[in-house]
């Protein structure tokens, strides 16, 4: 029997917090291994109740589902098994058998099964609190590979990913809910959910929710009721974080890996027809019968194969753009590596080139038509390449390239910045500069048009809504394409087609049943 439950339970938070502060890649094994559980042994069992009970808390937390996996997992991982305290022998680590761990947890005493609970709670809570995500066995790839998919299999592992992608909603999306409330958590994000697939209004799409599931949903004036009880500054740090967990999330099923990365960073506007003394509403150029917009800043990896929104800001109208390109790119920075950036005209400037060379970071933009760089070399043969060219204080090389128009057969000059070493040598480059730049830029924009998929409508003028709506766009985006890759990467399929759809996705994610959190 465990003494002084109180006192080595605290002692055990203490420790757990230090291990996951300390250490954003650290396995469950690892965290066990530095846990004493069990100081007493029984002269009695062949291994020692700290192994076993590591065992069965090992189990938990990897997500197996019965005492074969998770003797097979250890088999297949000796290095995890002598982390929870098995022994190795000649040839492999000698472990219990699947009815001596399956007896162990049966006579498991009251207090054991409370120090088991308490240890999974802990590590969980502390890993979410630190954005550290556990080595789940969710990551890894099937194990026997055949040409043929088994339609059971493909169904259990999408219902298996969905189900932590909506434990993941769960815990990262926060509503602050009264204890007496009529609906949970679970009830308010599966209508946001709904609402951003069909891209409904939330008074019609709560009744549509309700129709689909036959169940009562909240109606619209109760979600937006909670959607502002929100800071703008707790929305960007919730949000902020979830962007983390997910790019953690993909490094640690190896999507995302230290090679380069391409990314592109973009404005993307949401077109506004209110009063334009809103507080929060910018100037943009005339389309779609206004001038006026909320207006959000992306940057994304553009890499075939790898396709995530990085991270996301709103823009303000007091926030100045390189300062926003800054944070982009310091959020980027510390967690991909960099190949090359691409922006569009509206960044071509001083301030923002000025930028992306103290950051030693390779970019390519187009310059602006009429700007003096191009206007400066009509009388130059195109393509050619000027190197240290001036803007202000900042200088860069400008490839000039010509391409034909699609009214007539003028040839138009397209100028484009960038910082990377070229010479007047360099015709390769010359040559493919414009359709690198074309060619990413269109990946870029098939990704953004995707995360529209996932936007709900709203007439609300309330800027939190607005700001919830599109950040929520792009979370969903994400996971998406994260369950998407998975199921790629677990079947070894070496295809563009798409996996799960969207609808199908959303779908799935409502219907699931909420795996707490």
């Amino acid at each position: 029997m465990i003494t002084k439950p109180k006192y080595l339970n605290l002692k055990l938070k203490e420790v757990l917090a230090n291990l996951l502060k300390s250490n954003d890649k650290i396995t469950v094994s690892y965290i066990l291994k530095e846990l004493n559980l069990a100081p007493s042994l029984s002269i009695r069992r062949t291994f020692s109740q700290d192994a076993m009970l590591k065992a069965h808390i090992f189990g938990i937390l990897k997500g197996l589902k019965s005492q074969r996996a998770l003797i097979k997992e250890l088999t297949k991982n000796p290095g995890d098994a002598l982390n929870l305290g098995f022994d190795r022998g000649e040839t492999a680590s000698i472990l219990p058998t699947q009815q001596a761990l399956s007896h162990f947890i049966k006579t498991l005493t009251i207090d054991q099964k409370r120090l088991v609970d308490f240890v999974v709670k802990t590590i969980n809570e502390l890993a979410d609190k630190y954005n550290i995500v556990l080595d789940r066995t969710v990551f890894k790839k099937r194990e026997s590979l055949s040409p043929l998919t088994d339609i059971k299999e493909r169904t259990n592992k999408e219902k298996e990913l969905i189900h932590f992608v909506k434990g993941e909603l769960s815990k990262r999306i926060k509503f602050d809910i009264n204890y007496n409330s009529i609906f949970e958590k679970e009830d308010y994000l599966n209508l946001l959910i709904h609402i951003a697939l069909s891209q409904d209004f939330a008074e019609n799409g709560a009744k549509v929710l309700s129709t689909i599931i036959e169940k009562r949903t909240p109606l619209a004036d109760s979600l937006f009721y909670h959607l502002k009880k929100n800071s703008f500054r707790d929305l960007q740090k919730m949000f902020e974080d979830t962007f983390d967990i997910l790019v953690k999330i993909a490094k640690r099923s190896k999507l995302i890996s230290d090679r380069p990365f391409d990314v592109a960073i973009d404005a993307t506007s949401w077109f506004f027809y209110g009063d334009t003394n809103h507080p929060m509403i910018v100037g943009t150029k005339p389309e779609r019968g206004t001038s006026w917009c909320f207006k959000f800043i992306t940057i994304d990896v553009v890499n075939h194969g790898q396709r995530f929104t990085l991270f996301a800001l709103p823009v303000l109208p007091q926030d100045d753009q390189t300062d926003l390109v800054e944070k982009l790119l310091l959020f980027a920075k510390e967690r991909v590596h960099i190949g090359t950036a691409y922006l569009d005209r509206g960044f071509y400037g001083t301030p923002v080139i000025n930028l992306l060379n103290k950051m030693d970071i390779k970019y390519i933009m187009p310059t602006k038509e009429n700007s003096k760089a191009i206007t400066s070399t009509n009388t130059l043969k195109a393509p050619f390449i000027r190197r240290n060219m001036p803007l202000g204080t900042c200088r860069f090389n400008l490839i000039v390239i010509e391409r034909e128009t699609k009214r007539d057969e003028a040839r138009k000059r397209h100028g484009f910045a960038t910082n990377m070493d070229v010479t007047q040598n360099d015709t390769l480059m010359m040559k493919r500069v414009g359709e690198m730049y074309r060619r990413r830029w269109q990946i870029e924009t098939g990704y953004r048009s995707k995360k529209y998929v996932f936007r709900g409508k709203t007439t609300s003028l309330n800027y939190t809504i607005r700001y919830f709506y599109f950040m929520l766009s792009v979370i969903l985006y994400n996971y998406w394409i994260l369950i998407d890759l998975l199921l790629l990467a677990y079947f070894d399929l070496n295809t563009t087609k798409t996996q799960i759809t969207a609808k199908m996705f959303s779908i799935k994610l409502i219907t699931l049943a909420n795996p707490g959190g």
